[in-house]
């Protein structure tokens, strides 16, 4: 498996743009709703909303970072926080 926090690979410096805006998108819903989309719901919501985003992107890459940023947020907002709470 893939680190989620690794970000060597060049695709996350020539799109960074790209990549933020999908990031901070799917950050935010995350944060507010504590019930994420899936993946697929998210590339539907890009496509729909910020076609844009393939202009510079190719699929795979839209699709890979929809991947990373619903992982990330997931592990740090729902995963992390649920830990902590005491029941």
């Amino acid at each position: 498996m893939t680190d989620i926090y690794d970000f060597r690979d060049e695709v996350f410096k020539t799109y960074k743009k790209e990549w933020s805006i999908i990031f901070k998108a799917i950050w935010k819903y995350v944060e507010v709703k504590q019930n994420p989309l899936s993946t697929e719901e998210y590339y539907t919501f890009f496509k729909k909303h910020a076609p844009y985003l393939w202009e510079k992107c190719s699929d795979t890459i839209i699709s890979d970072f929809i991947l990373r940023a619903f992982q990330i947020s997931n592990y740090e907002l729902i995963d992390i926080p649920g830990k902590n709470r005491i029941t």
